[in-house]
């Protein structure tokens, strides 16, 4: 019955040992501990889309191929060329993927010609959480934390400006307007520092 125990015991000696040595190796091989954080990175801007004519609406339809997207941003400009008793009246809708929605409105002066502009921006989604990861690099750790970012955003957004003239002068001819939008988006960006002492993140 000893014999039996002390067998028993052993092969619990053994398993335990291997245990342990597999915790090691496993921790030896997934590297160093990362903190990961996310950081908006500056707006690019896509080339401008022009139009012109009379007053009413103007549509444009705008790709965007980048994932991770923080911010869309649609920047419109409207110019008139000639004069009118009242005021213009500009309103911006831009419709994008999975409902996302930017408005923005703006009016041109009554009188000669002049120009305005406003800008439509969407929110597409949040900064991830902070995140710890174990990595062999810092570069590996942010690629890896870079994964909980989504495709949100990406694909056609379509933009209309629609333009309500002002009362018009007496004489011939009406004002045209000339309009412009120049696409923009932010991405996040994925940083990785090795934790500071005390478990507070930051470089």
């Amino acid at each position: 019955m000893n014999r039996v125990d002390g067998v028993i015991l052993g092969v619990g000696v053994v398993v335990l040992v291997a245990s342990i040595i597999g915790v090691v190796l496993y921790d030896d091989t997934a590297g160093p501990a990362f903190e990961v954080t996310f950081q908006e990175s500056s707006l690019t801007e896509l080339d401008e889309l022009t139009d012109g004519g009379q007053a009413g609406e103007y549509t444009f339809e705008v790709p965007i191929t980048e994932s991770g997207l923080a911010n869309i941003l649609m920047a419109v400009d409207v110019a008139r060329n000639g004069a009118t008793a009242s005021a213009d009246s500009i309103e911006v809708e831009a419709l994008g993927p999975d409902g996302l929605e930017a408005t923005c409105s703006f009016s041109l002066a009554a009188g000669a010609g002049t120009s305005g502009s406003c800008e439509a921006e969407a929110e597409v989604q949040e900064a991830p959480d902070m995140q710890t990861i174990n990595a062999e690099t810092a570069e590996a750790a942010a690629d890896e934390g870079a994964e909980a970012l989504t495709d949100a955003g990406v694909g056609t957004w379509n933009v209309t400006v629609t333009i309500t003239a002002g009362q018009a002068l007496p004489g011939p001819g009406s004002p045209s307007y000339t309009v412009g939008l120049t696409p923009g988006y932010t991405l996040w960006e994925a940083n990785a520092t090795p934790p500071t002492p005390g478990g507070s993140g930051g470089p």
